[in-house]
């Protein structure tokens, strides 16, 4: 038998109570909100839960398409067999949705439900369902579920004042019992049928019957009163007693009508003679006892033979005794001699009694007559057992949070007519803290949104209440003077659980506004119609722009169902009509609810605020954007310019003022017969706008400006027509992302809304304006480079053209021109066809020019001129001098390299190379020092050859390297761990070639490349220029092995290179003659390179964790493992692809040393016991320790064992061999820290 039968099998013959349950709730469709409640046993698995809620609740398959929570938490479905849920726990089972079309959906649901069942504290116990889909709402209802002030889902089906039950006697109401639900909260006003706080009981007293209540109306403090039974004042009733605890904290009496706990039955168990003793057993802990008898018929004796009625009396026997004893207590026989035939009630009360269970009997001392045959009498005395009570002299209710509470007594009469209709009365919420002008003063009534807003946050209701320091107090007291000028108030009667979220977005409702967390605070934004500006988002600080716009047939009217107070708090219902619309042609309605909104007025008015909304907010945009969202939050208005919705024409920097012109680094289109606007964020985060006038058509990129306000260089601007250059938007969210980024949504800021309610709403005006014509736009950002080169002996000007085809346009091909200041005339240098958009102009000599370039369209008319700024070639064209004085100075691992300052030097690049290469050339050395601009760095002490050169700003060195070889003995404090030897070049070929043992640069001469066999000169030769021996530019090889070791080090990388340059074209089938022949290799070291580079990580290399590929520059690493490669590269024209000079490598050797390290500490005390010295930093190899011991006594010595790279064990002796206390110093000296 399994554990599910067994259990089953229990409960077969178990009364379970609610300790021995758990709650399943059952959510059977995902894009719905019905549910499923049932009660299970405990003691189960939550496999074999899900399994029983599946036969429970006729879902098959149920285990395979739910998700389940516990008490708010996900639990992975491979942990169902091992989980156990504690009794009176309470279980989420959600179906998520499968399939093609469901897919996103039920992943967003599952998500959401997580996230809602996961939230830290709920009103009146823990939340279960998350409301994700508008049940009831139309599809245009359903889209102010996103708005930017959200209607809330519709409440009334759900939070409906329970039916109440019929009750035919004074011993029941129609009030109910729910011992397992939520305790009510009442916020605001509002009209409430309390629950029982404790069963009701009745009593007797002679021949009155009372019957006594207590009921809680929910979270103390509560004003209540206006108390009816039904429609009924109870002031219409007699005799009444009433006491009400209003539920403050502490200072109120106890109650006297009901005084403590009663446990009534009701046996209906006729007394007779000669059934002898009826015997009960009280509750537990009680105090007292009550015996009710009753005599359905009366009490009497008729002489038959003349119909006079007689009395009868009656007595009846009861005892008591503790459970624990065996001796029966009696107390006063119960006697009655009556002769009525009304129905008579009596109470027999055992009091006083020691807290605990006691047993009580009763009999029948008289015989039963009833039962007697006598021609002569006929009795009447039947008595029944109708209740029995066990009452405890303790608080009715045990709760730890303050309730308000009443207890009524009430006498059955004829006014009641046998039946107690429903009891019910006013409840208004009391608040620790209200706000009262602008402050906060105690303990008020009040049905204000925002005092209420704080009351859910720290009110009794709130499991996990919120302290003062973490509520924005300051705008509660702004919204709370919003909702008392606009009169939104807020009633309502929350009697399910509720999340704390959830339960504020309701209250906010009401005064249209939205919960907010910010700054690490509670707060709430709300409908402000003019707030400042706090951010402004143009393409240059935001990217991931994406806009939607929702097409949706508004409704003629929605359909408002809420509870009028007016009216009695009764259910009602108000129709909020669209402009044009009226009761004689609307036929499109909508249904929504405002929750706790009771005045019909309201009703209308927040009906209308939502139909604006609708109407003038159809637009969604989301963008991405770095730290600059930090200011933004929901509800902020922030300024957007963007080309893709075509809102403004342009953004971008102001690069500076200068000459009366403003300088930007974005080009503007100004077309005639419109007025533009630039408009500017400072630094300081202040926005300024300009109307720009008086500017002829064209493009600029120096705009004249001559007006008060100026921007610095850096602001970032806006430009379009006037008053359209930007449109103002409200933040709608903001989902945070890594690295401080965050995508906001954003809505119309449309403050027409905010007046709906006193005319009619305007039609949706676009943000659009009309981009500039794009068949007169000219090419755009264009940008000049420039770099040097050499032809023959001498250094000429090279100027990289690049341009940006315009956004459209019918363009065939670009015009190119250029001035040279000194002559002061244009000259066209050529056209492009449309698809180049660069251009490279040759052989400049020193001067100053001026580059432009235009478009010509397909009709062959042409765009304005783009012209670039000034560019002057003087400058770059001379390379730095040589390098003078370079010297060296050592000491010990450390050199001091220092050289005199070259004059039109920016930097310095400095080599090394070793030993071991017989001709330290440049090309051949290892980076050591990439860029210096001081003529002075220290760098490690190598055996070799240090070489420097000086480089200028725009990349040309020195002609030559300079170098000083140093002979300094080899360092005993590196220990080589790893050497990488590649002579053979076993490792990866990437367009590269092995040519007589040596690397060089892949030939492009093959028959792949070939077009056609006509255009083949000769197979030695192929197709292409250089005499056939054209190369690849560049190429890379791998090396055949990689080091690792083991962990993660610090080490130095150091390499040897033995390569040199070839011309390929400088062979003598292309010598004309001999003489002609000035070098056998006419190479320079400027147009070949050979690179080492590696990368390297700290995982192990099997995870392919590595870092990016980087030049290796002599230093140290930290790193567990290492892989290099080599780079090759010849030198290429501008226009080709191809090289005819390679490097040759001949070999290359990588070492990985580690320098030696020296631990050491000193005056450490050493205790009898003796001590493990633990190094900081753990050697790789630990070389040796010495000791120096202090005040160390005549024949003291030490010991020291278990040495090794991580410490080592020492303990001093005396002469005696008697362990003894001694202070000492050490030095530690190996290699390597392990990281």
């Amino acid at each position: 038998m399994n554990q599910l039968a067994r259990r089953r099998k229990e409960l077969e013959t178990t009364v379970y109570k609610r300790p021995d349950t758990i709650t399943v709730y059952v959510a059977g469709h995902p894009l719905r909100q019905e549910r499923i409640e049932l009660k299970l046993f405990y003691g189960l698995t939550l496999d074999e839960i899900v399994a029983q809620s599946s036969v429970e609740t006729h879902i098959s398959d149920l285990s395979t398409a739910v998700v389940a929570y516990i008490d708010g938490h996900p639990i992975p479905r491979e942990n169902w067999t091992r989980v156990k849920p504690k009794p009176d726990t309470q279980i989420v089972l959600r179906t998520v949705a499968e399939g093609p079309i469901f897919a996103g959906i039920g992943a967003i649901f599952s998500a959401l439900s997580a996230a809602t069942a996961g939230i830290s504290s709920f009103i009146g116990g823990l939340g279960v369902f998350g409301k994700i889909l508008g049940a009831g709402l139309a599809f245009g209802a359903n889209l102010l579920l996103n708005a930017l002030f959200p209607v809330r889902q519709p409440q009334l089906s759900q939070e409906a004042q329970p039916v109440a039950k019929q009750a035919y006697s004074i011993s029941g109401s129609r009030n109910q019992a729910t011992p397992f639900e939520a305790v009510p909260v009442v916020l605001g006003s509002h009209r409430v049928t309390p629950l029982f706080a404790a069963p009701p009981y009745t009593e007797t007293d002679g021949q009155n019957q009372w019957l006594r209540q207590l009921f809680v109306w929910g979270y103390g403090p509560l004003h209540v009163g206006d108390f009816k039974i039904g429609e009924t004042p109870l002031s219409a009733f007699e005799d009444v007693s009433i006491e009400t605890k209003f539920g403050y904290p502490s200072g109120e009496p106890a109650f006297t009508i009901y005084p403590g706990q009663v446990i009534e039955d009701q046996p209906g168990i006729e007394i007779k003679n000669s059934s002898g003793w009826i015997t009960r057993t009280s509750a537990p802990y009680t105090n007292e006892i009550q015996i009710e008898v009753a005599f359905p018929k009366g009490i009497n004796v008729i002489n038959m033979k003349d119909g006079k009625r007689f009395a009868l009396t009656l007595q009846f026997e009861v005892q008591y005794k503790h459970s624990s004893s065996s001796h029966w207590i009696g107390i006063p026989t119960l006697q009655l001699s009556e002769r009525t035939i009304d129905v008579i009630r009596r109470t027999v009360r055992i009091g006083s009694l020691a807290a605990g269970t006691w047993d009580y009997r009763i009999r029948r001392v008289q015989p039963d007559y009833d039962e007697q045959v006598n021609e002569d009498w006929q009795y009447t005395s039947q008595s029944v057992l109708t209740a029995v009570r066990s009452m405890r002299y303790s608080t009715p209710v045990n709760f730890n949070k303050p309730l308000c509470m009443t207890a009524i007594r009430i006498r059955a009469s004829d006014q009641l007519n046998g039946t107690l209709d429903t009891f019910n009365g006013i409840a208004t919420s009391i608040v620790a803290q209200q706000v009262s002008g602008n402050q906060w003063i105690a303990n008020g009534q009040t049905r204000n949104p925002a005092d209420l807003f704080r009351h859910v946050l720290q009110g009794p209701a709130n499991a996990r209440p919120v302290p003062d320091s973490q509520i924005d107090l300051t705008a509660l007291v702004q919204w709370a003077n919003y909702c008392a000028s606009n009169g939104f108030w807020f009633d309502q009667v929350v009697s399910t659980p509720r999340s704390v979220p959830d339960m504020l977005a309701d209250v906010c409702a009401a005064g249209r506004a939205v919960p907010v967390f910010k700054d690490g605070k509670w707060s709430v934004i709300w409908d402000q119609a003019v707030i400042p500006i706090v951010q402004q988002f143009t393409p240059r600080n935001s990217w991931g722009f994406e806009a939607v716009r929702e097409y949706v047939q508004l409704p003629h009217a929605f359909r408002v169902r809420f509870i009028n107070r007016d009216r009695g708090f009764v259910e009602d219902e108000r129709i909020v009509y669209n402009d044009g619309y009226s009761a004689s042609n609307a036929t499109l309605f909508e249904g929504i609810e405002f929750p706790g909104v009771t005045d019909a007025h309201s009703i209308w008015r927040h009906g209308r605020f939502h139909m604006a909304q609708l109407k003038l907010r159809p637009e969604t945009i989301t963008l991405n954007t770095d730290w600059e969202n930090l200011v933004c939050t929901r509800g902020d208005r922030v300024r957007v310019q963007h080309d893709v919705m075509l809102i403004g024409q342009t953004s971008g920097r102001i690069t500076k003022f200068e000459n009366g012109e403003l300088h930007l680094d974005e080009q503007l289109i100004v077309e005639d017969g419109k007025s533009y606007m630039l408009r500017w964020r400072t630094a300081e985060f202040g926005f300024i706008s300009q109307v720009v006038q008086g500017l002829p058509a064209g493009e600029y990129r120096k705009l004249p400006w001559a007006y008060v306000n100026t921007p610095s260089v850096g602001d970032l601007f806006s430009f379009g027509e006037a008053n359209r250059e930007t449109a103002v938007y409200r933040v709608l969210s903001v989902e945070p992302n890594a690295d401080l980024t965050a995508r906001l949504t954003l809505v119309d800021d449309a403050p027409e809304i905010s007046l709906a309610d006193q005319g009619t709403i305007p039609p949706f005006q676009s943000n659009i304006s009309q981009p500039p014509d794009p068949f007169l736009l000219p090419p755009t950002d264009l940008e000049l480079n420039q770099e040097a080169y050499q032809q023959g002996d001498t250094w000429l000007a090279r100027i990289y053209l690049d341009w940006n085809i315009p956004r459209s346009g019918r363009v065939s091909a670009f015009e190119v021109s250029y001035m040279d200041q000194e002559i002061g005339t244009w000259k066209t240098l050529g056209r492009t066809p449309a698809t180049q958009t660069n251009y490279t102009v040759n052989g400049l000599d020193d001067g100053i020019y001026a580059f432009r370039v235009r478009s010509i369209f397909n009709d062959s008319t042409f765009s304005s001129w783009l012209r670039s700024e000034d560019i002057s070639t003087t400058s770059l064209l001379e390379p730095p001098a040589n390098v003078q004085n370079f010297n060296i100075a050592t000491i010990g691992d450390i050199s001091t390299l220092s050289w005199n300052a070259v004059s039109n030097a920016a930097y310095y690049e400095i080599k090394f190379a070793s030993a071991d290469i017989l001709e330290p050339i440049w090309n051949v050395a290892t980076p050591l020092i990439p860029k210096t601009a001081t003529t002075s760095i220290q760098v490690p002490t190598m055996i070799g050859t240090y070489l420097i050169k000086a480089v200028r700003g725009n990349g040309i060195r020195s002609r030559q390297s300079t170098g000083i070889t140093t002979n300094v003995a080899a360092l005993n404090g590196l220990n080589v761990v790893e050497v990488l030897n590649e002579t053979g070049f076993n490792g990866t070929l990437d367009r590269l070639e092995i040519v007589n043992g040596s690397l060089q640069l892949l030939s492009k001469n093959v028959i792949a490349n070939w077009s056609t066999l006509a255009d083949v000169i000769s197979l030695a030769d192929g197709t292409t220029e250089g005499g056939g021996k054209n190369v690849e530019v560049q190429g890379y090889y791998y090396f055949s092995e990689s080091v690792d070791l083991g962990e993660a080090y610090t080490s130095r990388l150091t390499a040897t290179l033995n390569a040199e340059g070839v011309d390929l074209t400088n062979v003598i089938a292309n010598w004309s003659s001999l003489a002609s022949v000035a070098l056998l290799d006419n190479s320079q070291p400027e147009d070949w390179g050979v690179e080492v580079q590696y990368r390297s990580t700290n995982s192990d290399p099997s995870s392919d964790d590595w870092s990016d590929w980087q030049p290796l520059v002599v230093g140290d690493v930290t790193a567990r493992a290492f892989e290099f490669r080599l780079r090759l590269n010849g030198l290429a024209t501008i226009d080709s692809n191809y090289s005819t000079i390679s490097p040759l490598v001949h070999g290359v050797k990588v070492s990985v040393d580690m320098p030696d390290r020296v631990a050491s500490e000193e005056d450490i005390a050493v205790p009898t016991g003796g001590s493990r010295i633990t190094f900081s930093d753990a050697f790789i190899s630990l070389k040796g320790v010495a000791i120096a011991a202090q005040n160390m006594s005549t024949g003291d010595y030490y010991t020291i064992n278990n040495k090794d790279n991580t410490g080592f064990n020492i303990r001093f002796f005396n002469a005696s061999n008697s362990p003894v206390a001694r202070t000492f110093d050490y030095l530690a000296k190996g290699y390597g820290v392990r990281i």
